[in-house]
Parts: structure tokens; C-alpha cells; sequence
């Protein structure tokens, strides 16, 4: 539905905003009501998520073939820096006892949920303001039948491409286990016996290795692409799953 014209500046803005919103309401939220707050932080997870689909759904407006590579990695990498930027601030509150006692434990996780939300609407907002679709579909009387009579078409047809369609089907795999390596290493951090403020150095350290090595990836991939070669990108996979197993 987001390819009708405008509707995926107006998806972008409903998600973002839902996720800007739900991470200021963890701060104002008593830590007592529990449930309350794990319901806010689902939802939070929904807002970022979707977000992020239609964040990345933007890059052919803004980037043509040639320059779809470098805007992407690009992207992520002023992404690890922005977060590090953040992350030093929240690092600067745990490890000075909120800066000098003037906030309590709660405090800092408040502190960090609001510093959070608010570097999220500065980020954002030029895309929110500023992004311009510029590739759309025809509009019609019923959108979601449409897109769904479009959908349907699209399985049809990507039989007729088989490594594509298990090009996606290892993707799904794989993004999901990154992804749940990404929200899980903290909590099985903790239950390792791992204290915080270590964890939140380790986090730090990832995001600083992670800022140049998205633009050194760019490099590569490109190259890999037209030639057809894929030895480094197996490389690749092949240290990303013995870190895994090894950290097992």
C-alpha cells in the first residue's frame, strides 16, 4: 500500500512518530506498572520496526543504481556514529552515578529513554520534512485490495527466479538471527554475570568498530556484484557464524 503516491511518506511519518512517541512515554511510565510498560515496549519495537521498513524503502527516491551502494552503507555507518554519539551520553550517566547524584538509578534510565526520543526526532526529521516520493503506483478506488491482488501477482511470478526467491528465503533466516542476536546479547550478558557498565562499554566498542567497517564493506561489494564472485562475501558469513558458536 505504501507505493501509492505520498502513502509512504505518510507510513514513514505514522511509524516513526508512533516509536518517537512510546519512547518518551518509558520515561513517564512508573517502573510498578510493569505490564503497562512491556505493552509500551512492544509497541515501541512495532513503531521502530515499521519505521525502519519504509526508512529503507526511501533509498530508490534518493538514489539512483550507481549511487544506491554508497547512500546505503553510507547510511549505516553515520548510523553506528550517531548511535555512538548518544551512547557516550548515556555511558556518561551510568558511569558518573547519574551525573554526580543528581539522578537516581530510575533517573538515568528516564534520562536515557528521553535522550533516546529526542535523538530520534533530529535524525528524522529532514527525511520527515524533506523525503519526496518519487516512484509510485496508479492510484485506485480500493488500495488494500489492490495491494493485495499485487502481492498475490508477485509470488506468482518470482517462481520464474528461482535464486531469487532463495536469496529471500536464506535472508529471512538470516536477518532473524541477527536481529536476535542484536536484542538478546545484553540480556544473556546479564545472565552471564556481566555487569552493566561493562556491557554498555562492550555496545560502545561495537558501534565504533561497526562505523568504518559498513564503509570499507561498500568497497567490496560493488566488485562482487558484477563479477559474480561470492568467495569473500562466504568468508564473511563463515567468521559471522564461528563468533556465534564460539560465543555459545
Amino acid at each position: 500500500m505504501s507505493n501509492f503516491f505520498v502513502a509512504l511518506h505518510c507510513w514513514l511519518n505514522l511509524f516513526t512518530w508512533t516509536g518517537i512517541l512510546l519512547t518518551f512515554a518509558l520515561a513517564v511510565v512508573p517502573p510498578q506498572q510493569w505490564q503497562a510498560l512491556l505493552g509500551i515496549y512492544v509497541l515501541s519495537v512495532i513503531g521502530y520496526s515499521g519505521g525502519n521498513l519504509f526508512y529503507d524503502s526511501f533509498l530508490t527516491d534518493v538514489a539512483d543504481d550507481r549511487q544506491m551502494d554508497l547512500v546505503s552503507a553510507t547510511g549505516y555507518g553515520m548510523g553506528y556514529l550517531g548511535g555512538v554519539a548518544a551512547f557516550v551520553i548515556f555511558l556518561a550517566a551510568q558511569l558518573s552515578n547519574g551525573f554526580g547524584g543528581l539522578l537516581s538509578s530510575y533517573g538515568v534510565a528516564q534520562f536515557s529513554f528521553i535522550v533516546a526520543a529526542v535523538w530520534w526526532i533530529i535524525f528524522a526529521w529532514p527525511l520527515l520534512r524533506h523525503g519526496h516520493q518519487r516512484y509510485s503506483v496508479t492510484a485506485v478506488r480500493n488500495p488494500l485490495t489492490d495491494s493485495l491482488r499485487r502481492l498475490v501477482m508477485t509470488f506468482r511470478h518470482i517462481k520464474q527466479y528461482r535464486r531469487v526467491t532463495w536469496f529471500l528465503v536464506a535472508y529471512f533466516f538470516y536477518i532473524d538471527g541477527v536481529d536476535t542476536i542484536f536484542t538478546m546479547a545484553t540480556a544473556i550478558g546479564k545472565d552471564m554475570g556481566v555487569d552493566t557498565t561493562t556491557l554498555m562499554i562492550v555496545l560502545l566498542v561495537v558501534q565504533l568498530i561497526a562505523f568504518p567497517f559498513s564503509l570499507l564493506l561498500r568497497l567490496a561489494g560493488p566488485a562482487d556484484v558484477q563479477s559474480g564472485c561470492r568467495p569473500d562475501w562466504d568468508l564473511r558469513l563463515l567468521v559471522y557464524l564461528f563468533i556465534c558458536l564460539e560465543a555459545r
